[in-house]
């Protein structure tokens, strides 16, 4: 098919036109395969080799040019646009489907290289493949297996699993995690301004709208400060301005070699198991069992408690803290008490900013280490920029939120946002000078997180509402 965003004549750029080549990206997964969602029994159904293509042709149902077993539809598992069978990156991760198709020891995890001897559209390296993706040089499979991670909790195949090793951190973070200090988001800045040197296309800028650090394209928390692993950042999701995909093959340029782009690095940081993406002990390994973390105001201090149950070869805690949740400090050193009882620690912070992020490093006697969950305090002390809203999260049911808010002229007004940063409420008052409270009503609004801002220059202020 010709027209649509992806589907050009030779996706692959190869002699063969798609229609005639069983393999339109060049990926290892036969297109046969890949539209229907990297199940090989659209090849197999006998139970044969794959060849790449289906065990017998049969179109007299409604006569539509597809296999009566087939669906006419074509598979687009992310829907940017490019059906799987002309997509790289058919989840939209930003690792490549030639990679996450088969076993991060396998042959063929590289890029696709060298010849079509047969003409058939399938590369020579992915002719001869094992059904475990191990061989290919004497294997009988025309095209690669769909690789389904060991980790795994699904029956997913990688290539179409944003999570691949269903330990709750996306591939997307692990897959670009080179420094090891448990987020991604530094390491793809790193990639941005590699690819921008060039080529000077502008899409990956320095504008950061709330200032805390992360560029526009890769902040999934525009309007506040941080930012958060767990949610597909702007320039992967394909509804975005800063999703750039200027060849069409499904890949973003940042990622995208033939785009001087950097290839997915996929590292391996604990050196046990896999690839982070598919190793589950990347996040369980930890050196220490953390019952209780907790972060509470004293005035204007901060009350830092935790209780560990057991600390087996255990160190010590470094208890980290920073103003924007970008780069952290180490505040105090605290050594662990030893072995398999319970203990409790806590520390007072005094030192504190507006907002104020905490972490634990918990440290083995043999120097590896982990991170526990990160938590954030407030306090308004001292800024007169402070927003506070109560209750939050607040219920549906109970329909008003009260903002508290430090003014400095005599007329304000209070902006609402949802995630997309798009505005869906404001609201102007007649505020004085300091202080100020009011109440806002949000039973129209439908469950979700949203954005509060206090005039333009304010900082923004989430929360949640529930059902």
């Amino acid at each position: 098919m010709i027209g649509g965003r992806g589907n050009i004549v030779q996706a692959d750029q190869d002699i063969n036109p798609n229609h005639l080549d069983l393999d339109s990206d060049n990926d290892g997964i036969t297109d046969v395969v890949e539209n229907s969602s990297g199940d090989i029994n659209a090849d197999n159904g006998s139970g044969g080799n794959l060849t790449g293509t289906v065990d017998s042709y049969s179109d007299v149902t409604d006569n539509n040019g597809w296999n009566d077993s087939s669906t006419s539809a074509q598979t687009d598992s992310d829907g940017d646009g490019v059906p799987d069978y002309l997509d790289i990156d058919a989840d939209n991760d930003g690792i490549p489907d030639y990679m996450e198709g088969v076993c991060s020891t396998c042959p063929t995890f590289l890029r696709p290289i060298g010849g079509d001897t047969d003409g058939d559209g399938v590369l020579d390296i992915y002719a001869t493949m094992s059904a475990d993706n191990t061989n290919n040089t004497t294997g009988p499979n025309n095209g690669s297996t769909p690789n389904i991670d060991n980790d795994a909790i699904n029956l997913v195949p990688d290539y179409l699993d944003t999570d691949t090793d269903s330990d709750t951190m996306n591939d997307w973070s692990e897959g670009y995690d080179l420094n090891n200090n448990g987020m991604a988001y530094d390491d793809i800045i790193s990639m941005a301004a590699t690819y921008e040197a060039a080529t000077s296309n502008g899409y990956y800028g320095t504008t950061d709208t709330d200032g805390d650090g992360i560029p526009d394209w890769l902040d999934n928390m525009p309007l506040i400060s941080g930012y958060n692993e767990m949610t597909r950042p702007p320039f992967l999701d394909h509804a975005s301005a800063d999703f750039h995909d200027d060849n069409g093959n499904g890949l973003v340029d940042i990622f995208d070699y033939l785009m001087n782009g950097t290839d997915a690095p996929t590292p391996d940081n604990n050196g046990i198991l896999d690839r982070d993406w598919r190793d589950m002990s990347t996040l369980v390994a930890l050196p220490v069992e953390l019952r209780q973390f907790t972060a509470s105001k004293n005035g204007c201090f901060s009350l830092l408690n935790w209780t560990s149950g057991s600390e087996v070869n255990f160190s010590r805690y470094e208890l980290e803290w920073s103003p924007t949740g970008i780069t952290y400090r180490s505040i105090i050193t605290v050594e662990g008490k030893g072995e398999n009882n319970s203990h409790d620690y806590f520390f007072q912070h005094k030192n504190t900013a507006y907002h104020n992020y905490y972490r634990l490093k918990m440290i083995d006697r043999d120097g590896t280490f982990e991170y526990s969950e990160t938590l954030e305090l407030i306090h308004d002390c001292n800024d007169p920029n402070g927003v506070t809203v109560y209750p939050n999260p607040v219920s549906k049911g109970n329909s008003v939120i009260q903002v508290k808010f430090f003014g400095t002229i005599e007329t304000e007004f209070v902006e609402l946002y949802d995630l997309m940063g798009r505005s869906i409420s404001r609201i102007d008052i007649q505020g004085s000078e300091g202080w100020n409270t009011m109440d806002i009503q949000v039973s129209s609004f439908p469950p979700g997180s949203y954005y509060l801002k206090v005039n333009d220059h304010r900082i923004g202020k989430k929360f949640i509402i529930t059902d």
